[in-house]
């Protein structure tokens, strides 16, 4: 019942259906390289992806750190005194007995220069207009 005879091991085979073959195999190698490559992309896609869904690690403590429980009492710790030096020291100089403390202070202070430069240079101009203003009257 089979209609296509079998082909003969003695019969020459036609060149075309051998380089059809040769297509086919070489396309049939190609699909299984690229389905094993497919295969190793999902594995890598599916490890991504427990890894993403994975809570991320927090960081251990580092030795000697204070626990994050403890650190707005320990800036509160430090806080609290460098307060009180600050409005001390305003007072202190605020005060008739911080006459002592004035000048140590103003010598950390920068010096107004800009204004004694701009004082001398606006008689140094008032001059110079009362000269020019001289000069036409007389002339």
């Amino acid at each position: 019942m089979n209609s296509t005879p079998p082909p003969k091991e003695n019969e020459r085979r036609d060149p075309q259906v051998v380089s059809a073959d040769e297509r086919l195999s070489h396309a049939h190698e190609q699909i299984k390289r690229a389905d094993e490559q497919l295969t190793r992309l999902t594995e890598q896609l599916a490890k991504m992806e427990r890894d993403a869904s994975a809570p991320p690690r927090p960081d251990p403590p580092r030795p000697g750190a204070p626990s994050p429980e403890k650190r707005p009492a320990l800036r509160t710790l430090v806080a609290l005194p460098l307060a009180a030096c600050i409005i001390v020291a305003a007072l202190v100089l605020q005060s008739s007995y911080g006459d002592g403390a004035k000048p140590v202070i103003a010598w950390w202070a920068p010096q107004p220069v800009f204004n004694a430069i701009v004082a001398a240079g606006r008689s140094a101009i008032s001059r110079a207009a009362r000269s020019i203003n001289r000069s036409r009257s007389r002339g």
